[in-house]
C-alpha cells in the first residue's frame, strides 16, 4: 500500500512524501551500526586517530554514554589535528 501524504514537520521537503507501508518486516535483535571503541582498553596518555566526521560524533557520544554507565573516573578528548582527521586521547 503506498500513500502521499502531507507532512507539516519534513523541514524543507516540498511536496508530499511518498511512503509505502509493510506489514511483517521483523525488527532486528541488534543495533546494525555500533561502533565499539576502545575506551576501557586505553590507559593515560594514550590516543588513536578518526578518519571521518561521523566517526567523531559516534566516539562523543561513546564517551558521554561510558561517563552515564561507569562509577570509575576516566576522561578522554578529541581534537581536530589535520584536514579530516582528528585524535582521541584518554586524558585522566
Amino acid at each position: 500500500m503506498s500513500q502521499n501524504f502531507d507532512d507539516p514537520f519534513a523541514n524543507g521537503v516540498d511536496g508530499p512524501v511518498d511512503v509505502k507501508i509493510e506489514d511483517g518486516i521483523p525488527i532486528p535483535t541488534y543495533r546494525v551500526s555500533r561502533k565499539t571503541w576502545p575506551l576501557a582498553q586505553m590507559n593515560v596518555g594514550q590516543s588513536f586517530v578518526l578518519n571521518h566526521p561521523a566517526h567523531v560524533q559516534n566516539l562523543r557520544e561513546a564517551i558521554s554514554a561510558w561517563k552515564r554507565r561507569h562509577e570509575e573516573h576516566r576522561n578522554w578528548t578529541v581534537r581536530r589535528i589535520a584536514d579530516k582527521q582528528w585524535r582521541c586521547w584518554r586524558i585522566e
